[in-house]
Formats: C-alpha cells, structure tokens, sequence
C-alpha cells in the first residue's frame, strides 16, 4: 500500500515543480523589462556626466 502512495505524492510534487517553474519563467520575463528600464535611466546619468 506504501507505494502506490508514494508513487501519488511524487507525481504531485512533480507537477507543483512544474507549476513553480512556469512561475519562475514568467517573474523573470517581468525582471527582464525592468532591467531595460533601468537602462535607459542610467542613459541620461553618461550624458550628465560628460
């Protein structure tokens, strides 16, 4: 009986992982764009400095 029941849980563990990375995937997308802003901030500084 012991497992089939394991068997279960690692099945679900494996699709929460898969959940957790799709997640991850779409946070970094959105770290992405962020980083481009910041970019374009640091564009403006060069030319203030020079």
């Amino acid at each position: 009986c012991a497992d089939p029941a394991k068997s279960l849980k690692e099945e679900e563990e494996a699709e929460k992982k898969k959940k957790k990375k799709k997640k991850k995937k779409k946070k970094k997308k959105k770290k992405k764009k962020k980083k481009k802003k910041k970019k374009k901030k640091k564009n403006p500084r060069f030319w203030i400095s020079r």
